[in-house]
């Protein structure tokens, strides 16, 4: 039994349902999926059990992360407006809501082709260790060459011998091998800047856990890193690192695709910060793919095998992009798909600069036309839509592609919005938690005592109290203020659990 207020000297109340923190989201439909992603995700969901979000965003990072910069589109007929099809997602949910397997199991087949990567460095570091030894065998046999010519002084010709036959012998060392990278996890900015120059058609971070990743760069000693960060999101700037032992670095393109899974807890704060101005440049609205879906409730024990024949075909259009070479690599949409883009721009343009479209909101909006247009390329390459005969390019992207694209748009929105709002609500799921795990606070309760539990998700002592007063509005508790002793100083606000909660 809980410890209530007297209940001679308080009404019986009945509790009030708390609103939902959270707008609703658009649920995941497998439409938005060609039927080779759709038909791997569908059997991934059905054996672990979690929302098909989860699976299909970082199938579609993946996918971008290995087409890279190889090729791009020109969202417009005439422009040169470009777009790499690099793509940044987040998968927002509590703990042990299966992020990470689902983050595993789409990943297996990028997985592969590192394996292949690693293959290929190992025969060409057994290559290279021949080719050095013959290389310096080549090197000092040249130089004794050259020496016995350089001892006839009265020819002056010899000197320019001697120094063909040493350029000669240097032209024979073999280049050290590189392990090609298309997965990285954990790496300096420095590091990063390295890689890129070796991978030129970019990487793909991958991290569990990406709360750590922001919360770095929201501090001020990494503003540099962070501004490098994002640099990447477009996918084709160039930048040039110069270091005083390594000499200078050309970055040709700088592509980065980008997955990691979130808590809502831990996301609170870099949305606080955006909406408030704090760290506005856009980072959280480049995480254009993030997702919050509704977790599910319901289980039960499912034990069968993985569909064979839908991971294969999902296999398939990894080696499909990762292959994929096309003589002209700018791709350009057909008269059908264009019109299709037209009529959504403007629609999409309207509404972020929509008086009652917030700023954070409005920010996303202008950026997603880069996110729908590589959508619409990477979904064009996996269904061979070639869109109708064109004489200007052989990669026309087509209607289909471009309305499957297009479909994923309200979709994003409405799970961008309700990020947005839990700069503003998140004390509402705060009070939920409060009342879950009521049993194990105080009577009576101090805003304190929640600040020294530690809980994720409480906040700042201003949210604590809004939570609280929200449960006092809501007749979860009932507050009273101490009385003020003879020394003086401000009365304690403490709080009482209701009646009402007894039966809960």
């Amino acid at each position: 039994m809980e410890n209530l207020i007297n209940a001679n000297t308080v009404a019986p109340l009945k509790t009030i349902p708390l609103p939902s923190g959270k707008p609703d989201v658009m649920p995941f439909d497998y439409s938005l999926l060609p039927p080779q992603i759709a038909d791997f995700v569908r059997d991934t969901v059905k054996r672990q059990q979690c929302p098909p979000d989860f699976v299909a965003v970082s199938a579609l990072s993946a996918l971008s992360a290995v087409l890279g910069n190889k090729v791009w589109i020109h969202p417009k007929q005439f422009d040169d407006w470009k777009i790499i099809p690099n793509l940044w997602s987040i998968i927002v949910a509590p703990p042990s809501s299966m992020k990470t397997p689902s983050i595993k199991a789409a990943l297996q087949p990028l997985k592969t082709i590192e394996n292949g990567f690693k293959e290929q460095y190992e025969e060409e570091q057994m290559q290279y260790k021949t080719d050095s030894i013959f290389a310096k065998i080549s090197l000092q046999a040249a130089e004794a060459e050259a020496k016995k010519r350089l001892r006839d002084k009265k020819a002056q010709e010899k000197e320019l011998e001697a120094k063909e036959l040493i350029a000669s012998a240097n032209a024979d060392e073999a280049d050290v091998p590189v392990l090609k990278r298309i997965i990285i996890n954990d790496t300096t900015v420095e590091k990063l800047g390295d890689l890129l120059a070796q991978n030129e058609n970019g990487l793909f971070l991958v991290r569990d856990e990406v709360s750590g990743w922001l919360a770095k760069l929201a501090k001020e000693e990494y503003q540099a890193d962070r501004a490098f960060y994002l640099e990447c999101f477009d996918g084709d700037a160039t930048f040039k690192v110069d270091r005083i032992m390594r000499g200078t670095i050309i970055i040709e393109h700088c592509t980065l695709s980008l997955l990691g899974g979130i808590q809502p807890s831990k996301l609170a704060p870099l949305v606080k910060g955006a909406v408030s101005g704090q760290s506005d440049d856009g980072l959280i609205q480049r995480l254009q793919l993030a997702v919050w879906p509704d977790t599910k409730k319901a289980w039960k024990w499912v034990d069968q095998e993985p569909n064979s024949l839908a991971y294969q075909n999902y296999t398939a259009q990894f080696n499909k992009l990762h292959n994929y070479k096309p003589e002209n690599k700018a791709h350009r949409f057909d008269n059908n798909a264009q019109q299709l883009f037209i009529d959504w721009m403007e629609e999409i343009q309207l509404k972020a600069r929509d008086i009652d479209t917030s700023d954070i909101m409005s920010s996303y909006l202008l950026k997603l036309p880069k996110t729908i247009t590589a959508i619409a390329l990477i979904f064009h390459i996996i269904l061979n839509d070639t869109g109708e005969a064109s004489s200007q390019s052989i990669n026309t992207i087509g209607a289909k592609a471009t309305a499957m694209a297009l479909d994923w748009a309200d979709y994003l929105i409405s799970h961008f919005n309700r990020i947005c709002s839990w700069a503003s609500n998140s004390y509402i799921e705060a009070a939920k938690l409060i009342v879950r795990r009521r049993k194990k606070l105080p009577v009576p309760l101090k805003a304190r005592d929640i600040t020294n539990t530690g809980w994720a998700g409480m906040g700042s002592t201003k949210e604590i109290y809004d939570a609280l007063e929200l449960l006092v509005d809501h007749n979860y508790l009932i507050e009273q203020q101490s009385v003020v002793g003879s020394n003086g100083g401000r009365p304690s606000r403490m709080f009482y659990w209701s009646s009402a909660v007894e039966d809960m």
